[in-house]
This record gives structure tokens, C-alpha cells and sequence, in this order.
């Protein structure tokens, strides 16, 4: 596969997941795309935004991709019911060093510590906890 075949896929997977992670949030006519952008303008800056926050790109991670589940007991249990009306959970992660200790990232909120989520890898289309 050729890197702009792969770059066009993975805008396609970008615009799908941002759609799907929307739709409630987003009046629906405004989530119209035309292939390069959100005919909306506004919701376009919010699609560039929410791309930013993607980098490093988990759907380009090499390897064995890890997943989070937000712990019932968590104060972020709240997030558990409406996360899992879309198709993102348990919801892939990457770590990265926080001074605050929230070196989870990923998600609906973005950020998590440790003691708010169970991580899990995916084998042979279910997932299998780690801790």
C-alpha cells in the first residue's frame, strides 16, 4: 500500500471516529463532510483540534495495541455508560509522562491515571485484562 493510500485511510478512520464520537454532541446536519473537510467551519476547527490530540497516532501504533476500561469505582465512572454508546470500548491508549500522574491517554476524556482504569489487549476479537 502506498503512504497516500494509507494517509486517505487513515482521514477516512479520523472523520468516521470523530463522527461517531459527535453525534450527540453535534447537531447531525452539521456533521456533513465533502472528502477534504467539514462543510461546517466550526465543526471543521473542532475536527483539526481533536486531530491534534491524536499525535502520536494510535492508529499507528506498531505492535500489540493496549486498551482501557474505566473502573467502576473510578470518579470517572460516570463516562462508562455514555462511552459505550459508541464503538470505541473499551478505548485504545498510549502513555505519556504527566506530572499530574494522568499518563493514561486516550479515551473520551483524554486523560486517566492508573487507578481509574483496568487495561486490556485484544486477541482474536476479545479483549483479555492485563492488571
Amino acid at each position: 500500500m502506498h503512504e497516500q493510500d494509507k494517509q486517505r485511510l487513515e482521514q477516512q478512520l479520523n472523520v468516521k471516529t470523530f463522527i461517531d464520537l459527535m453525534f450527540h454532541k453535534i447537531d447531525p446536519k452539521n456533521l456533513g463532510h465533502d472528502g477534504e473537510c467539514f462543510v461546517n467551519k466550526t465543526v471543521q476547527l473542532v475536527f483539526d483540534a481533536y486531530l491534534e490530540g491524536l499525535r502520536p497516532n494510535p492508529a499507528r501504533v506498531l505492535g500489540q495495541q493496549l486498551y482501557a476500561e474505566i473502573k467502576t469505582s473510578s470518579k470517572y465512572a460516570s463516562q462508562i455508560g455514555w462511552m459505550r454508546h459508541g464503538k470505541d470500548y473499551p478505548f485504545p491508549v498510549r502513555f505519556e509522562a504527566d506530572p499530574s500522574g494522568y499518563i493514561v491517554k486516550g479515551g473520551v476524556g483524554g486523560c486517566y491515571r492508573m487507578e481509574d482504569v483496568d487495561l486490556l489487549f485484544k486477541s482474536d476479537e476479545s479483549y483479555h485484562r492485563i492488571n
